[in-house]
């Protein structure tokens, strides 16, 4: 079984963010948003998961995992010294906007 610990708890935050990307930008994305999980894992250590999926039935869409130990490591993701440069490529693109669910843990709690 898996240790319990590493399984977060009820103030782990967790958000699914959906992009779809235009056809003739997912080479640049890809290459942004491999940039941005190195800087996020050499900097980050509140970051517990952030990772970049292909959706399996949207071509051209990505979904990022991403779990933070709580919402003060998300707030610091997010202002990290190298997000904005990241984000105006991300936003570059985008085919429409992004799509955001943020998950409330219920167990383990």
């Amino acid at each position: 079984m898996t240790d319990p610990t590493s399984q977060g708890n009820a103030a782990t935050f967790t958000q699914l963010i959906t992009m779809e990307i235009k056809p003739e930008e997912e080479q640049r994305f890809l290459e942004t948003a491999h940039r941005g999980v190195e800087l996020v894992q050499a900097n980050e250590p509140g970051v517990v998961l952030y990772v970049l999926t292909r959706h399996p039935d949207r071509p051209h869409t990505f979904v990022w995992l991403e779990r933070y130990e709580n919402e003060a490591a998300r707030e610091r993701h997010g202002s990290m010294e190298y997000m904005p440069g990241l984000l105006t490529v991300v936003r570059q693109c985008l085919a429409s906007p992004p799509e955001r669910l943020v998950l409330e843990q219920v167990e383990p709690a």
